[in-house]
């Protein structure tokens, strides 16, 4: 059944079907082909009983309080306000960039959303100022990155219905790896700046410091934006409500701002961001629904116990197992979308890592840091359509300049491994 399921999976992605077309199709094609004695109902129950999850409800929340932000402009004034931070220093724009793109990530969630929403007003502005514009798209896909993995994230409310992990414990451990990425970004755009003029006489400092006051300006300006991801995470830490919960509070804090604060939103716009946002978690939770019998039927052929047992073969050093997985990760998204590897594999390896006593928290949050390391990996990588669009220029050149972006999300996974505190510190102590 397995060598069905994972041939027909492998075929139908390498003629071109859509993800979610290919894991269903697959799914009823070994039922047939394997002599299965289930009926072939099962897999329309597992489609649906995929989606009835508590967890999953927060998706379409979250997605709608990411659009309601970028609709109303809120992203432009947390670039204003990033500007006024970090405008200054070595790598001027690309340093507002990196800001925004962290502040925006405790917005809404998704890496998609951040890379549209930052990236359509930072990529023409570094445009502007002279920078390479595979660099810019390389630099803009890499920090969208950081979109899943700083709180709210979608792929942490997918991993938490699919394991039962705390969905707000996962949110509390990627805060730390989060801001850990946009750190390491900042200072490699300083090193560049410094150290490699010669090759990148746009990062050279551009002014100078506009002073305590107006920056305390532009914090007043952004403030109610910047409170979204306070409110969210202070809202799950104090139990005042769930993950699921805050994507509804996110929303409706989106619109009451948008709407009667700062005035950017209109009623006539309500119904197109809706629209939008129905269609976004349309495509999002179809690819969910039909995972829904791919996993199942790997759980009927015991694939998670097989991989285990193989696994106990090669060595009994957990650390190693661990990059092993971690490794096997960063291959699988080379060529499957990050929510359908997620969905296909979660289950399987956050059994494999309890089996080893690892902490469940720490290595859900290590899975989605490497899994998203495939958004800006050829030939998959769908941060790198989107950015490179965005900056016009061809999928080739920002192939060439992501390499050391990826290497500072490897780095990041390796100091988890390396440092799990780095995870489990924030969960431990406020949960």
């Amino acid at each position: 059944m397995l060598i069905i399921l994972f041939v027909s999976f492998v075929i139908l992605l390498l003629i071109g079907a859509p993800i979610a077309y290919s894991m269903g199709f697959s799914s009823l094609l070994a039922l047939i082909l394997s002599g299965s004695t289930f009926p072939l109902e099962v897999v329309v129950q597992r489609t649906f009983s995929m989606l009835n999850s508590y967890s999953l409800l927060a998706i379409p929340f979250f997605i709608l309080a990411g659009d309601l932000m970028s609709a109303g402009g809120i992203s432009k004034r947390l670039i204003k306000f990033a500007t006024a931070a970090v405008g200054h220093l070595p790598g001027n724009v690309a340093q507002v960039s990196i800001l925004s793109g962290m502040i925006f990530a405790g917005v809404s969630g998704s890496s998609v959303a951040d890379a549209a929403a930052i990236g359509g007003v930072m990529i023409p502005a570094m445009k502007e100022k002279g920078y390479d514009k595979g660099w810019t798209a390389a630099l803009q896909a890499a920090v969208s990155t950081m979109g899943p993995i700083i709180p709210p994230s979608m792929n942490m409310i997918v991993y938490g219905s699919l394991t039962g992990i705390s969905v707000g414990a996962m949110f509390m451990g990627g805060i730390i790896p989060g801001v850990c990425i946009g750190v390491l970004c900042m200072l490699y755009v300083a090193f560049l700046a410094t150290k490699r003029k010669d090759k990148f006489p746009y990062l050279a400092p551009d002014g100078k410091f506009i002073g305590w006051k107006a920056l305390g300006k532009a914090f007043l300006n952004a403030v109610l934006a910047l409170l979204t991801p306070v409110i969210i995470i202070g809202g799950i830490i104090s139990g005042l409500f769930t993950a699921t919960e805050a994507g509804i509070v996110a929303s409706l804090y989106a619109m009451i701002i948008g709407l009667f604060v700062y005035r950017t939103l209109t009623i006539r716009d309500i119904p197109k961001i809706l629209i939008k946002s129905a269609l976004t978690s349309a495509s999002v939770l179809l690819i969910a629904a039909m995972a829904g019998p791919f996993a199942w039927l790997m759980g009927v052929a015991m694939f998670p116990q097989h991989t285990v047992a193989w696994l106990a073969q090669l060595t009994s050093n957990p650390y190693i197992v661990l990059l092993l997985l971690v490794l096997f990760l960063l291959v699988l998204t080379c060529f499957v979308e990050v929510l359908a590897a997620m969905i296909l594999v979660a289950p399987v390896l956050s059994a494999v890592c309890t089996s080893y006593g690892f902490n469940p928290i720490f290595f859900a949050v290590v899975m989605v840091i490497s899994l998203l390391i495939g958004q800006i990996t050829p030939p998959v990588g769908v941060l790198l359509y989107v950015t490179s669009g965005i900056a016009e220029c061809s999928f080739t050149d920002i192939c060439r300049k992501i390499w050391p972006f990826i290497a500072i999300l490897v780095i990041t996974v390796l100091l988890c491994v390396a440092f799990p505190g780095m995870i489990t510190l924030i969960p431990k102590s406020l949960m």
